[in-house]
């Protein structure tokens, strides 16, 4: 009996039975902020407002939150703003926790310059004419979590993603938080690089893996993926590590038995068609007779147990 280790390749073909609407079940982190720090980064936040009005960072309840309040003085605007790198990027959503105390202003319909003595968030490409893409009239009086569908309301606007792209969190107030004001924590935007790939992990030389060798790769668009999670590669990676179960959508016996079928375990998020390779001879490609084990296989979503003939003459590795 032989035992051998093998590498294994598998891709989905494009041809997917999906929802068209469906969202991506798993997103890439792209900016988070706790103001654990408690200061706003100069780097990625602007604080301001209109006669003394400004953001702070103090504590509530368990945490370090950011507060659009006015403690003292004439009612203002107060103004919190993100810049953040949203180019070539979709399937865009921002997570936060919020609470609102009084009664909220909502935005106007229509695009403004500057800024509006409203409540609600606003988006930008240039820092000077902003677009509402939400009003606060939602928040509770407690924190509570919220998710907002950023792609939706850009394209509302006609607007792209920019790598200095703007989102305004905005209040009009006069008092402090307890009494007139919004309190923000757990700002969390989430998203896909359009047009990312992620490719094989097979050693190359000997495997095509790497770009300049055509490697194997598939879009990544956070529906289509092996598993719960899906990575964007600049090129095909290997690592002896991850292999022969680098990612958690795949998992194959620790040995296999020339002469016998073995049983791999595919774990999808939704129904799809796949395809499989095994390099059986270890020649280095995957064009064996008996290589291709699976070709527009019909897998529901969940976990599918997949039957593989390992050849009588398969090579014997370490």
């Amino acid at each position: 009996m032989k035992n051998f280790c093998l590498i294994a390749v598998v891709l989905f073909s494009l041809e997917v039975t999906c929802y068209a609407d469906t969202q991506p079940t798993d997103c890439h982190s792209i900016f988070y902020e706790d103001f654990s720090s408690n200061i706003f980064d100069g780097y990625f936040w602007e604080a301001g407002g209109t006669d003394g009005g400004s953001p702070r960072v103090a504590y509530h309840l368990i945490s370090d939150c950011a507060f659009l309040d006015k403690e003292i003085g004439l009612a203002a605007r107060v103004e919190l703003t993100l810049t953040v790198d949203l180019a070539g990027h979709e399937n865009v959503q921002i997570a936060f926790d919020a609470l609102a105390r009084g009664a909220r202003l909502t935005p106007p319909l229509t695009p403004f310059t500057g800024g509006c003595d409203k409540d609600g968030m606003a988006v930008s490409v240039d820092g000077t004419t902003w677009y509402p893409v939400r009003d606060f009239n939602d928040l509770p009086h407690d924190m509570a979590p919220f998710v907002f569908d950023l792609d939706a309301a850009v394209d509302a606007w006609g607007l792209d993603y920019t790598d200095t792209f703007r989102i305004r969190f905005f209040v009009f107030t006069g008092d402090e938080w307890r009494i007139d004001g919004v309190i923000l924590d757990n700002i969390h935007i989430t998203g896909f690089q359009a047009n990312a790939f992620n490719y094989g992990h097979a050693p190359d030389p000997t495997y095509p893996t790497l770009l300049i060798s055509d490697g194997a790769r598939h879009t990544v668009d956070g529906n289509i993926m092996l598993g719960a999670t899906v990575g964007d590669d600049f090129d095909g990676i290997y690592s002896p590590s991850q292999s022969p179960t680098f990612r958690d959508g795949v998992t194959i016996p620790s040995t296999l038995v020339a002469g016998t079928n073995a049983t791999v375990e595919v774990t999808v998020p939704m129904a799809c068609l796949l395809d499989s390779w095994f390099d059986f001879d270890g020649n280095g490609i995957w064009a064996g007779a008996s290589e291709r084990t699976h070709t527009d296989y019909a897998i529901p979503a969940g976990t599918s147990l997949l039957s593989v003939t390992v050849p009588a003459n398969a090579a014997v590795a370490d």
